[in-house]
């Protein structure tokens, strides 16, 4: 579930997630014009390729913050985010101009397609659906004011962003995460993005033991439905493998908020053996 993200986690020097992924976006016509630098800590490690999760991240908060301006003093949650990663593209600066293609009074469906910026070369797609909440409690901010939190200018603090962010890969397909502030939403939940971080780094685990640790892995697509907001943590993600073939492995993942021991979401994700 997206919505404005908590920039006061900024306050006790602990940038929050989305400005650690260094995204930038700004108003572009009548829409939002957003970009992501692939730094090597945001590739699949062996690969030239994004890792889905921050990948997801970008599109959950560039199409959140576009359904939420559509929405506007209404405020939105993200029910479902679908994405898929084009493997013969490496790309460099991922591009994206969200568009909203269907805008009812419970659902807000935005479309983005993703350009390699330097070359233009379609890179990937996401699609999501937001819910439309209660007014009675309308959002405070307004959300064309968030693009101005972001920066690119965030230095990794580890080689891959997954360690920084906190995600623990316990093997066999577990990966917990402890909550902290700088993962947070403007609602006290878990950053929507996160949850795809999670998915993938989950399947991962799980395609893992099946396709082998000699040689590298990237996952391609997901489909993750988001139920409820993980607020107390730790968040553990389970990931099995439910389909396989040569060099690809489909594994679902579901998402628990262990504090409260219930079920915040569920995912498919495709793993693949990238050429």
């Amino acid at each position: 579930m997206s919505q404005v993200f908590d920039a006061q986690a900024d306050s006790a020097g602990e940038p929050h997630v989305v400005r650690r992924l260094g995204l930038v976006a700004r108003e572009h016509g009548d829409g939002l014009l957003g970009e992501l630098a692939i730094r090597p800590d945001l590739k699949a490690p062996g690969t030239s390729l994004p890792l889905l999760g921050p990948v997801g991240s970008f599109c959950d908060t560039i199409g959140g913050v576009l359904a939420a301006i559509g929405a506007y003093p209404t405020p939105i949650a993200t029910a479902d985010l679908t994405i898929v990663i084009d493997p013969r593209v490496a790309p460099t600066v991922l591009r994206t101009q969200p568009s909203i293609v269907r805008a009812g009074r419970s659902t807000v469906i935005t479309e983005m397609v993703l350009d390699d910026a330097p070359t233009g070369h379609r890179s990937a797609y996401c699609t999501m659906s937001s819910t439309v909440l209660s007014t009675a409690r309308p959002q405070v901010v307004d959300p064309r004011m968030v693009t101005k939190f972001f920066h690119n200018d965030h230095v990794a603090r580890a080689a891959h962003f997954y360690d920084e962010v906190g995600i623990v890969d316990e093997g066999d397909g577990r990966v917990v995460l402890e909550l902290a502030p700088f993962l947070g939403n403007s609602m006290g939940m878990l950053h929507g993005g996160v949850t795809v971080m999670l998915a993938e780094a989950a399947a991962l685990s799980a395609a893992r033991v099946l396709l082998g640790s000699d040689r590298p892995l990237a996952a391609l697509e997901a489909q993750v439905r988001y139920i409820n907001g993980a607020r107390s943590g730790p968040v553990l993600a389970s990931g099995e493998v439910v389909a396989a073939g040569a060099g690809w492995a489909s594994v679902k993942v579901h998402q628990h908020d262990l504090g409260r021991d219930r079920l915040t979401s569920t995912a498919l994700v495709r793993v693949d053996t990238p050429a």
